[in-house]
């Protein structure tokens, strides 16, 4: 993402606010990004070195990070209450990242529970449908699966066969795909986004009927 140079010159907290309240939160999102990325993937690369994980699980914890930012958008200016306001901004997003870690922690302790991936969430709406309903559901998971691209198909079989076990994609198997389908690991996140949108309107079509 390229930065706006009307927000070069916005304090980090003010820029904060206008990404919360903008209609259009391209241009300031960018620029919150450009700022704050560098410090936060040290933070995550360094915790996933204490604990022993992948790096692109810290990559893709600081990418998430911002995307609740962005779409949960409840930061007020009124909350700083004035100081550095670079290390207030990124002391609030070192906190949610913590969390994050502390969550797939919690998971990672409790080894007789198998994660609970997007792809169980999906299952379970069928298990309302009516058997009559069934051939019906074949024949538009068949549809959908044609719509999707390769790359999204690439990425979707690629979570099915790994996120049954682990929230996250291995380091080995994220760089795979880049390789074998010629793009970035923001490619990647940007083709599961896709393909579970369209999972996810399928199953919509199908509580619907």
């Amino acid at each position: 993402m390229r930065s706006d140079p009307q927000y070069v010159d916005v304090s980090d907290p003010e820029l904060f606010h206008l990404l919360c309240t903008e209609d259009d939160d391209r241009a300031p999102y960018a620029e919150f990004v450009r700022r704050f990325l560098p410090e936060l993937n040290t933070f995550c690369k360094r915790k996933c070195e204490l604990q022993s994980l992948d790096r692109h699980v810290g990559e893709t914890i600081a990418h998430d990070v911002f995307e609740r930012i962005r779409k949960s958008k409840t930061f007020n200016r009124d909350h700083f209450s004035g100081g550095d306001g670079h290390k207030w901004v990124l002391a609030y997003l070192l906190t949610s990242a913590r969390r994050q870690f502390l969550d797939l922690f919690n998971k990672q302790k409790r080894q007789d529970d198998v994660p609970i991936s997007y792809f169980d969430e999906l299952r379970k709406k069928y298990d309302a449908i009516d058997p009559g309903k069934l051939k019906e559901c074949k024949d538009l998971t068949e549809l959908i699966v044609k719509k999707l691209t390769r790359n999204e198909l690439a990425v979707a079989v690629a979570d099915l066969e790994y996120k049954k076990h682990t929230k996250y994609l291995p380091d080995d198997v994220n760089l795979g795909l880049c390789e074998d389908l010629g793009i970035t690991p923001a490619g990647v996140r940007q083709a599961r986004a896709r393909y579970k949108q369209k999972l996810n309107k399928a199953i919509d079509e199908i509580n619907k009927a």
